[in-house]
This record gives structure tokens, sequence and C-alpha cells, in this order.
């Protein structure tokens, strides 16, 4: 029997917005990619799935999932 389910909308209860950030650049650093500036994130990129933005910066399809796993890893170490 289920007696509790926690729902989180981003900024409730943990504020994801800069780990995003900063765990997607160190990924792209990683692999030689152009960082994304802060500015650039709010505005265009925030919200979005890491799939997603990668398509949109341009870069080749087959950094993809080595760019997804290495954000994720990023994200854990915050």
């Amino acid at each position: 029997m289920i007696k509790l389910i926690i729902f989180d909308l981003d900024g409730v209860l943990i504020e994801s917005k800069d780990i995003h950030y900063e765990s997607l650049n160190k990924a792209l650093n990683v692999f030689g990619q152009v960082p994304i500036t802060y500015k650039e994130h709010i505005s265009e990129y925030d919200g979005k799935p890491t799939k997603t933005k990668l398509i949109m910066r341009g870069i080749n399809k087959l950094l993809h999932e080595k760019l997804i796993n290495r954000n994720k890893k990023s994200q854990l170490n915050f």
C-alpha cells in the first residue's frame, strides 16, 4: 500500500537549474565542445532535455550518448 508520494516541481524542494547548467558545461568541456553561457542557458535551453540542447547546439549525434552519460555523472557529484 502506498503511504506517501512526493512530487517535486523544479525549485520547490530542490533548485536544480544551476546544477543542470554546470553539469552540462562540464560534459561539453570533456569532449572539447563550446560551453553554454548562463544567459543562453536561461533564455534558450532551460527546461529542455539534454538531447534537445545538443541538437540545438549542432553537436555531432555520435557524441550525444557520451555527453548525456557524462552529464548525468556530473549531476551526481553536486
